[in-house]
């Protein structure tokens, strides 16, 4: 009866030992947006705008992951929005570096006389950049041209900017 009770402890121990597989419901998600900033005034009193939302995933006994988006919106005076340009990020990052590992760019426009002309996306070590030219155009003429760099870096230590 010993024996059989020291095997039992002994194979409950190297249970415990071994490292399991991760699985997808093992994964926590954690959703944060950051305080919205004014990155530029234009004359007419429009201006843009943009926030950061970042998406934690804790994994446990795994390199840390992280995705995260930059908004950039341009609004009128009044506020009313004119257009949005979502720069998509994805990161890992260890405790002593950060590599950006997927970026996408999404534009979207609603307002009639803005079009978006340009855009371009990319990883860039720690960081995802995004490009995004947005005209405004009266009776057919290019009135107003807003060039939006966005840049979203992740830090070290998992802190995305």
């Amino acid at each position: 009866m010993k024996k059989i009770f020291k095997c039992f402890v002994l194979g409950m121990v190297l249970l415990c030992c071994v490292q399991s597989p991760i699985f997808a419901s093992d994964v926590i998600e954690n959703q944060k947006q950051y305080d919205t900033i004014v990155e530029e005034v234009f004359q007419d009193g429009s201006y843009l705008e943009s926030y950061v939302v970042v998406s934690e995933h804790a994994e446990v006994f795994r390199s840390s992951k992280k995705t995260g988006t930059k908004t950039y919106t341009a609004k009128t005076s009044s506020g009313k929005v004119l257009w949005k340009a979502i720069l998509h990020a994805s990161y890992t990052y260890t405790g002593t570096s950060a590599k950006c590992i997927s970026t996408s760019l999404d534009t979207s426009v609603l307002n009639s006389n803005w079009k978006i002309t340009k855009t371009n996306h990319y990883a860039s070590g720690s960081s995802a950049i995004g490009q995004v030219t947005a005209k405004k155009y009266i009776d057919g003429n290019a009135t107003q041209t807003i060039n939006a760099n966005l840049k979203l870096t992740c830090t070290a230590s998992g802190k995305l900017k």
